[in-house]
């Protein structure tokens, strides 16, 4: 807690003379209560990464992690704001992104129209190009980027929200239902060290 700012954040009044002990490079952990606020942090979450990006490649990631937290402000409805943090152990590079609004499944439905159970409203967030947010920049290949991603780099993607909850763990994929309903949605990736390779996007080949 103390690496990733958490001990500084909820003790600052009291103790701010306390030395935090910052050993590894890190995101610490704070609240944004504004959009304007938080999306610099994008950035900087993809250089803290252990991995090298192509260019195309970096501002399609850019623009989804920009979306995410643009979608935690505008749609969650999050009265606490939205949380971030993400630090580097064991040459594994984990960040997260909370906030404790309506849900993933509410959204969906509000979108669609229709009523859609939990675990059916996560697999439509993850499908190519489908958002409840209307950007006025290219929204990219949508949270199925982030699966792409994981998959070369065998790393984990975690996202909970209501009553549902996906996993995803290099190519293997899993959906659960939650018996108890989870406040808001967090999202959590792990990324590992890999900056023997460039990651880019894949081209489509021509037929």
């Amino acid at each position: 807690m103390n690496n990733l700012g958490i001990y500084e954040h909820y003790n600052y009044d009291r103790d701010k003379n306390k030395n935090i002990n910052l050993d590894f490079k890190n995101i610490k952990f704070k609240k944004y209560e504004r959009i304007e606020d938080a999306l610099p942090i994008v950035g900087k979450i993809l250089d803290t990464a252990p991995v090298k990006f192509s260019k195309d490649l970096d501002g399609i990631m850019t623009s989804k992690l920009g979306e995410i937290f643009l979608n935690a402000f505008n749609h969650a409805k999050s009265e606490i704001g939205v949380f971030c943090s993400g630090y580097i152990k064991s040459s594994v590079f984990y960040f997260s992104i909370y906030d404790a609004g309506v849900g993933i499944h509410n959204n969906v439905k509000e979108y669609l129209g229709y009523d859609i159970s939990a675990i059916d409203a996560l697999k439509w967030a993850f499908e190519r190009g489908h958002s409840t947010l209307k950007v006025d920049y290219p929204r990219g290949a949508g949270l199925d980027l982030f699966d792409s991603f994981t998959k070369a780099n065998n790393g984990y993607f975690d996202l909970v929200s209501g009553k549902a909850y996906r996993k995803m763990h290099g190519n293997c994929e899993k959906y659960n239902s939650l018996d108890y309903e989870f406040l808001g949605t967090i999202i959590s990736i792990s990324i590992k060290s890999d900056k023997l390779y460039e990651y880019s996007l894949k081209k489509e080949s021509e037929d």
